[in-house]
């Protein structure tokens, strides 16, 4: 009986995370920034809380009180599902970061993009950046450094946003994932300096500087012959979707057709 309780129990805080930081769960409930700033900040300590009560629960359950087998493998899979959900699904298997950005030429980027397809473009110091809308929006997070400036680039695919922040605050290098989204456009969570980010005004929602926004620089989305027209030696993002992430296109042109979104001038 102990130990039915107790890997009952361990579900709890995984389970209050997957519902409460997940992203696929906002369609159905919308927590407040501050619980959701919350769960990311002691996420450590909720994934230990479940997995330290379900192996408490399976030593009681070795120990003589018995639970079902049964039981315990579900719980020990939902417990892994929940934590995956709540904490990994979005910022590392979806959305996943990208920080080490691969570079092509101009010449070479008009190889594989069409004239029309969007750009995200940015120029810090004399240093023309192109980020391939189509090759942006599952990292929603590229971070590199263009004209010796240490950046972040975010695309939102759901409201069609590009904006480079300087990729630190205060001093301190922030480390930014895409753990959620809120009314259509993207939060970023910066695990270096605990800050929750609305990507649409770079302000900080919950956190270190809660109420500041970041420093940002001018970002556009234009037309690729438009772009490589104003700044022909730019260089090019290469990141084209391979593998099971190449049907995301077609999610992609069926979002830019929704909007009615074009880049062609």
């Amino acid at each position: 009986m102990v130990a039915t309780i107790l890997v009952l129990l361990a579900l709890i805080p995984v389970g209050a995370a997957s519902l409460i930081t997940g992203d696929f769960s906002q369609m159905v409930y919308k927590p407040t920034r501050k619980t959701v700033h919350l769960f990311l900040k002691h996420r450590t300590v909720v994934i230990a809380l479940s997995v330290g009560l379900w192996l408490v629960g399976l030593v009681v359950h070795l120990a003589g009180d018995g639970t079902s087998v049964l039981l315990l493998i579900v719980t020990g899979v939902l417990v892994l599902l929940f934590t995956l959900l709540g904490y990994g699904m979005s910022p590392y298997v979806m959305f996943p970061s990208l920080r080490r950005p691969q570079w092509i030429s101009a010449e070479e980027a008009s190889r594989l993009i069409a004239d029309d397809d969007g750009v995200i473009g940015v120029e810090i110091n004399g240093d023309a950046r192109a980020y391939p809308v189509d090759w942006s929006f599952r990292p929603h997070l590229i971070h590199g450094t263009v004209g010796g400036e240490s950046v972040v680039m975010s695309y939102c695919l759901l409201s069609n946003l590009g904006v480079t922040f300087k990729a630190e605050m205060d001093g301190t290098p922030m480390n930014c994932i895409m753990p959620i989204q809120w009314e259509n456009n993207m939060v970023m969570y910066d695990t270096a300096g605990d800050r929750l980010i609305q990507q649409v005004d770079g302000r900080v929602l919950h956190g270190e500087g809660v109420g500041e926004p970041l420093e940002t620089y001018p970002t556009l989305i234009m037309p690729w012959k438009a772009w490589r027209r104003l700044y022909p030696d730019t260089k090019v993002l290469h990141n084209p979707p391979s593998g099971v992430w190449a049907v995301s296109y077609t999610h992609l042109r069926a979002h830019e057709t929704a909007m009615n979104i074009s880049y062609a001038v």
